[in-house]
Parts: structure tokens; sequence; C-alpha cells
């Protein structure tokens, strides 16, 4: 279960340019995503993403409240062997996007109504410790894994879209580090950006999510728990809180988020 609350006062132009909402407006959304994710195979995930969400906006003359649930998402994960452990892990993952039933008439907008189809390819590698003697990480018997120190990760799609609408290319990156056993701090780069360029929109259609071509890119740093990395241990779960912000974008709002992620597993022995 992931939840944010996300606020912003103020958009990027088509320029890039930061600048207020007119009339002292203000955009708020409350976000809580449910993610399950079901392991077919050893490197075949199944993923499913439904999202609720509340949103509000006002300024000097008008409240606007809306809430529904968002854009539901299907997916699959593909891991692919490389058969190495010191090589970086490399994936594949196609999901499609469907509108969760809201109506794109509303005030703010929960989604833009579109089905989406993205193909994203993932990259990541762990570095494992390197002081054999450090006993705040040092595996505790035979059977627990080396704990990783730090871990880095990309990921790039393109997601293709119906109405005749830009195609969007999304990216994202990280950077894991462990402070102390489960405990770690993470940055991470999240951005979309589109594959051709539109005029302006007004401040509505920013809101109201009808201009669609846009791109923006958040900068976050998260602080959490890891979930167990021990092979023995069935049922795990993490902690995870963190702070993010819009650092740039053209025809989007730039606002800054408080993140909470709650992640529980359970490994079913087959």
């Amino acid at each position: 279960m992931s939840s944010k609350y996300y606020w912003a006062n103020s958009s990027y132009d088509n320029s890039g340019d930061n600048k207020d909402f007119d009339a002292n407006g203000k955009y708020t959304e409350i976000r809580s995503e449910l993610k399950v994710t079901y392991g077919v195979w050893e490197d075949v995930n199944l993923l499913l993403s439904i999202p609720y969400k509340w949103t509000k906006f006002k300024n000097d003359y008008d409240v606007f409240k809306n809430d529904g649930v968002e854009d539901i998402s299907l997916g699959v994960k593909y891991r692919i062997p490389i058969g190495k452990e010191d090589l970086p892990t490399l994936s594949t993952q196609i999901t499609i996007k469907v509108p969760g039933g809201y109506d794109i008439e509303d005030t703010p907008a929960l989604g833009d109504g579109n089905v989406e189809v993205e193909g994203r390819l993932l990259l990541g590698k762990k570095f494992n410790q390197k002081n054999e003697g450090d006993a705040k990480l040092q595996p505790t018997n035979k059977n627990d894994s080396i704990l990783s120190l730090h871990s880095i990760g990309g990921e790039v799609g393109y997601r293709f879209r119906e109405s005749g609408l830009a195609a969007k290319i999304p990216y994202f990156v990280e950077v894991n580090t462990r402070l102390y056993k489960q405990l770690y701090v993470r940055a991470l780069l999240d951005g979309v950006t589109i594959t051709e360029s539109t005029n302006a929109p007004t401040e509505a259609a920013i809101l109201n999510k009808e201009f669609e071509e846009y791109s923006k890119a958040m900068l976050l740093l998260r602080l959490g728990s890891f979930e167990t990395d021990l092979p023995a241990a069935k049922n795990h779960f993490s902690v995870e809180a963190g702070y993010g912000y819009t650092f740039a974008g053209k025809n989007t709002a730039g606002g800054s988020e408080l993140i909470l992620n709650v992640t529980y597993s359970l490994r079913i022995s087959k």
C-alpha cells in the first residue's frame, strides 16, 4: 500500500517557467494505491495497481472537489536470466492502464480517460558488503544471504496512447544505500516526457488533465526499512517515508508530495 499527499500552487508553462496559479489557487490531493505482485514463476511476476484519489482545487472564488478510483494498471514483469550474480539484473515489463470509471468532465479530473499500453526496460545492480568483519551487516547464520550495502537502478519505457495523443517516454533512476542493518535511504528521479510538443494549455486544462502533451521531472528522497533479505523468512514487511518535489516540467503542475509506503510480502511454499 502506497499513500501520498500532494500539493501545488503553481504550474510550469510551455517554456518551462514556474508561475503561480491565478487568484491564489491551490491544488491538493491524497492518493492511496494498492499494489499486488504475484510470482507465477521464479522470473515472472503479475502486477496489479488500484489507486484511489481525493482531489481539491480552490482559489479566491471557487472550490472544486472530486474523488474516486483513478486509472487501474495490469502488467507482467519478466526477469531475464543472465546466469552470473555479479552482473546487473535486467527485466522487461508490459502494463496496460485502463480508466477507473470516473467522469472526465469532473473537476479536478481523476484521469484523462484514455487507455495506455507501456513497455519498459529495467536495469539494476546490487553491491554486496566487502568488509566481512562488520558485525552490523554480517549474516547471522549460514542460511542467511549477504546483505547488500548499495544498489542502483534505472528504467526507461515507451507508452502508447489512444485518441491520437503523443506517446509518453517515462524514465526512472534510483540510488539506494544502507545506513544500518535494515535501515536505508534512497534518492530517486522520476519523470516523463513526450514525443512531440504543442501549444501552451490553460490553467484549467492542466488541473483537469485535458492537456496531455506535458513533461515533468520529480526528485524524491526516501528513508525506510528493507524487507527481510533472508531466504528463510516467509512473511516480511517494510515501511518507507519520503518527500518529493517537481523541479522541472512543461505544461504540468509544479508541486511537492509526502509519501508513505507500507509493504507486506507473503511467500507461499510450493
